[in-house]
């Protein structure tokens, strides 16, 4: 759905603009796969990005190919201390490990500004019903998102279309389950990082499930 491709974008924005990013993620495949679109979306648009990675134990090598391999996190740490490079990537046990070492250390991690999210989809369906137990349920609205820095220095907006097509299974009578394909299709979007704003906007596709009961 472009996530990881907007996601590079918006890294090697963060780049140009002289921040360090840090990449996580539960695998080192994922991880991987992000930062080779990082370095080509860098190449690209002409911003050098340094990579770093911390591969996993058992002697394996970096999933990213333009990666300098980081094996311990000392030398992760060093390499951020020394401006050694600009993006790193590991797993969430690595960053774990740099903040509990920060603690230790007495200092307070003050250049990490903090991400507020908030939206708003109000939405609206008819149910069909296609036998004593099972319903079919379109349903559709429009949303808006909102992702903002504490400091000011990231902005993210996006209004979208929203279409989902629910079936529904009441095993008893007022109570069912949901489950079905979803589509955010955007209108407009856009993106400020650093004061540099750029029209950006993304196709989310997914399954949706939940409960529902009704009186």
């Amino acid at each position: 759905s472009g996530k990881s491709t907007i996601g590079a974008e918006m890294i090697v924005d963060l780049v140009a603009a002289g921040r360090r990013v840090g990449v996580t993620a539960n695998g080192h495949r994922v991880i991987g796969s992000l930062l080779d679109k990082v370095v080509a979306a860098g190449a690209r648009r002409g911003v050098p990005i340094r990579v770093g990675q911390k591969p996993g134990s058992r002697g394996e090598s970096c999933t990213c190919t333009a990666a300098r391999e980081l094996p311990t996190n000392e030398s992760v740490r060093d390499a951020l201390a020394g401006s050694q490079v600009d993006v790193v990537g590991g797993t969430t046990w690595l960053y774990m490990d740099l903040q509990s070492t920060d603690g230790k250390s007495g200092s307070a991690n003050t250049d990490q500004p903090k991400l507020t999210y908030w939206g708003i989809a109000p939405r609206i369906g008819y149910i069909i019903p296609m036998g004593d137990k099972l319903s079919f349920w379109p349903r559709a609205g429009v949303e808006y998102h909102s992702v903002s820095s504490s400091d000011g220095s990231v902005s993210i907006t996006q209004f979208a279309v929203e279409v989902e097509a629910m079936l529904v299974i009441s095993p008893w009578n007022h109570f069912g389950f949901a489950v079905g394909p979803t589509a955010d299709i955007p209108i407009s979007g856009k993106q400020t990082i650093s004061s540099v704003s750029v029209d950006s906007s993304m196709l989310q596709v997914g399954l949706s499930a939940g409960m529902l009961g009704h009186f």
